[in-house]
């Protein structure tokens, strides 16, 4: 339910109004000594290819993204004998790539550079070259972020960072960025995954992977990345890495004739970690299992181990496998003896394989990000946020976002969100009555005596109250009107009302329509919501001097569409974002919306608000 509507003038908004009360320990392998590629990965025989190494650079005032194959890397082709020519360009676009919110969103396409079946790649992988900010010690470097990034991977690997492969799988071409000035420096690298039948936005947890990662000589293959590049344009390094051996038999039977220990890639190629936790700020415990995908089996498995320096100093290794039949789950707990806040806190799972004795680049990774915890809200909660005689005051300001950076990135979606960082250019309130409170009881009696609270909002003219029945046995919110003498010339009464269906959490996603006639047979008003959760993590605002508090993360979209003889079809959209506290509590509000008349504040297709918008923090609880 949509719980408030401030600082947003005009009669559009007014009416839109209406719309809201209706629906209301060291464990890492040593670092290499020099920055070169091991001798075992440099032979013709069977290993590691890198088939191609390019520059990305993206444009997003263009609306452009453009290729460049690095040409120095093509003599490194000659790792494997076939490779002897240099090959057309591997890596294309499919389709026009969209550029908002500080991202990227791009389907790349891999096509195989021979016919023959031979040739058969395995465990291909697309891999980003990022900065590296995020250091877990012994040369051990992931995007931070604040880094542009793959937003999306399936998995992170070690192989061709420009830092340790430099000269070996890794040289500066003619045509791209130097390592020198780019700075790629993350040793630990997103990756996507590409195989026959993996479809291009289909998540590889789940992939029933038919041909035991095949990549089929002569075919394409697509994946879709989300890449968080900012506001200004960048140049990145992009690499393609498979494995592949000779067959027992040609032509090949795929994948029958490819032996899995000399033609997949030896580390694991999938990592799955699952968290129960019961985290806190400043204590509590959490529960890990990690599921390990690894075509060699077990036996190859050395240790998994898990890191995390904003709950723990050093590196816990996880024990007790389970054989799932094609994986393995290794399990642990750790504790939070450091303090460590938000849902964005960094966990990295690294799996070592015992090749990596002689090898160290021989790990699998994943990263993983913790909250303190899920946050799911009740109905009884919100009664409890919603007692009769509870005020509550919020700092509000309003900012051009077209002119000036909002005060956080509201598109992020697992936090931290910080409200702490823009200054409130007033204060607003919400207040809870009761029906019998005086300063309802006058039009209390219009609504059904079901009727357990009014909430009062700001509205555009004058304040605006709405009418809500907890509905304990039916688990519902039930919306009954409104009433606003300014906005709405007295009561609004909805027959029947609107419901909205508790509890909420990260999996709320629903949609609602209310139609009300607000002169008969001539003009009805049609509201379509759609609400969902779109993240969970930790806001901080200002009540008492600066409290964190974990919290569900809601987008509600209202369409609102006016009908009849004085109707004027589509009226206007609104956006509006909540910050939801684990009791209940709303916390942090931003709003904003595209008006018929007085145009666009946000992009419907990726919520980015180019406008005005209204950001306001909790400062304060108080009691009358």
């Amino acid at each position: 339910m949509i719980r408030g509507l401030w600082g947003l003038p005009g009669l559009v908004m007014a009416v839109i109004l209406l719309a809201i009360s209706a629906g209301c320990s060291g464990v890492a392998p040593t670092s290499p000594a020099t920055s070169s590629m091991p001798a075992s990965l440099q032979s013709s025989g069977p290993g590691r290819i890198l088939w191609g190494y390019y520059d990305f650079l993206v444009d997003p005032s263009k609306g452009e993204v453009d290729i460049v194959p690095l040409r120095q890397v093509e003599k490194h082709y000659n790792a494997l004998q076939f490779m002897e020519t240099p090959t057309t360009t591997q890596v294309s676009l499919e389709g026009p790539p969209k550029f908002g919110g500080g991202k990227l969103s791009v389907d790349i396409g891999l096509n195989h550079p021979f016919p023959q079946a031979i040739y058969t790649g395995f465990d291909v992988r697309g891999i980003l070259m990022s900065r590296g900010s995020l250091d877990f010690g012994d040369g051990v470097r992931l995007p931070g972020t604040n880094d542009f990034h793959l937003l999306n991977p399936d998995g992170y690997t070690r192989f061709w960072n420009p830092t340790e492969f430099e000269g070996a799988g890794y040289q500066d071409g003619i045509l791209g960025v130097p390592y020198s000035v780019g700075k790629y420096d993350a040793t630990i690298n997103g990756f996507k995954y590409f195989a026959q039948e993996l479809e291009a936005d289909e998540p590889i947890v789940g992939f029933a992977n038919p041909w035991r990662g095949a990549f089929f000589a002569g075919h394409k293959n697509v994946r879709h990345y989300e890449i968080k590049i900012g506001g200004a344009g960048i140049k990145f390094n992009y690499a393609v890495d498979a494995s592949w051996a000779m067959p027992d038999a040609i032509p090949p039977a795929i994948p029958g004739d490819f032996d899995p220990d000399k033609a997949n890639s030896k580390e694991a190629w999938l990592i799955v970690p699952h968290f129960e936790s019961q985290l806190t700020p400043t204590g509590g415990e959490c529960s890990v299992a990690v599921d390990v995908y690894d075509w060699q089996g077990i036996a190859t498995i050395d240790a998994v181990h898990i890191q995390a320096p904003d709950f723990f100093d050093g590196a816990i290794e996880l024990g007790n496998p389970v054989d799932n039949g094609n994986y393995f789950t290794f399990s642990g707990n750790f504790t939070n003896d450091n303090g460590g806040y938000g849902a964005d806190i960094p966990l990295l799972i690294r799996v070592v394989d015992t090749a990596a004795a002689g090898n160290p680049y021989i790990e699998a990774f994943q990263l993983a990000h913790i909250s303190n915890g899920d946050v799911e809200i009740t109905l009884q909660e919100d009664a409890i946020y919603k007692t009769p005689g509870t005020d509550y005051t919020f700092g509000q300001t309003s900012f051009e976002l077209s002119v000036v950076e909002p005060p956080f990135d509201y598109l992020d979606m697992d936090g931290p969100w910080d409200f702490m960082n823009f200054t409130p250019a007033s204060n607003i309130h919400r207040v809870i009555f009761a029906p019998t409170d005086p300063e309802v009881s006058g039009f209390a009696n219009a609504f059904p005596k079901a009727v357990d609270c009014f909430v009062r909002d700001p509205g555009t003219e004058g304040p605006v109250y709405r009418a809500e029945e907890h509905n304990l046995t039916q688990g519902v919110l039930f919306v009954h009107g409104m009433y606003s003498l300014e906005d709405f010339q007295g009561v609004v009464k909805y027959s029947p009302p609107a419901t909205f269906p508790y509890p909420y959490n990260k999996a709320t996603d629903f949609t609602a329509t209310k139609i009300v006639w607000i002169i008969p047979s001539l003009l009805w008003i049609k509201f379509d919501y759609h609400i969902k959760a779109v993240g969970q993590g930790w806001a901080y605002v200002p009540l008492e001097g600066g409290t964190w508090h974990n919290c569900l993360y809601l987008r509600t979209t209202l369409d609102l569409t006016s009908g009849g003889d004085l109707g004027q079809g589509w009226v206007g959209t609104l956006l509006y974002l909540e910050w939801i506290a684990d009791d209940g509590t709303v916390v942090g509000q931003v709003l904003t919306g595209n008006d018929s008349d007085e145009g666009f504040n946000f992009d419907p297709d990726t919520w980015e608000i180019t406008g005005i918008a209204t950001f306001m923090g909790l400062k304060e609880i108080a009691s009358f």
